[in-house]
């Protein structure tokens, strides 16, 4: 509740606990507060590592929004179009597919560009690097799940909003095993 209440009176709040201390709980909770929040046309992005990672972060969530926010998940991963999931996709809901031509996916990125612009959406769900997709948007709120298994030129990709005043959440595991890089 502590954690909750310092991501409406700072703008970056670092959350940090091991395995079941309800970080993923707090992440939703704080994801729903600032959609609920957050003025007109800003947004709240919540990404994590890998898909993985953001489907969970989303399922988390959604039980907590109320029906007049829409939420999208961007990205192309089987993952995002699995039955579960293919409603809240923005590539979906553009008349999109997992996979199309070039000529459609170009037909499709204007309906989305389209939609952005409208404010249809008020939250997002990606992973770190996807969330380069909408930040052009204003930000109200990034929440970066699972930052310890994060690279540190992916974490800048969400956390880019906090360069423009937007609240930023930045949670991880300590425990949790870092990202590896191998040079071949």
């Amino acid at each position: 509740r502590h954690a909750l209440l310092q991501t409406r009176q700072r703008y970056l709040v670092l959350v940090q606990g091991p395995p079941g201390t309800g970080k993923t709980h707090l992440s939703a909770a704080t994801c729903a507060a600032w959609a609920e929040a957050a003025p007109y046309p800003a947004v709240v992005v919540a990404a994590a590592p890998s898909n993985v990672a953001c489907n969970h972060i989303m399922s988390e969530t959604l039980p907590l929004l109320p029906e007049s926010i829409v939420p999208g998940r961007l990205g192309n991963d089987e993952s995002v179009f699995d039955e579960t999931r293919i409603q809240r996709s923005v590539v979906h809901r553009a008349d999109g597919a997992l996979h199309m031509s070039a000529g459609k996916r170009r037909a499709v990125n204007q309906r989305i560009k389209g939609e952005l612009k409208k404010g249809t959406y008020r939250i997002f769900f990606s992973t770190y690097l996807k969330a380069a997709d909408v930040d052009h948007l204003p930000s109200y709120g990034a929440l970066a799940d699972g930052a310890g298994q994060a690279t540190e030129p992916a974490t800048c990709v969400i956390l880019a909003s906090a360069i423009v005043g937007g609240h930023t959440m930045i949670v991880g595991d300590a425990q949790q095993l870092p990202p590896s890089l191998q040079d071949r």
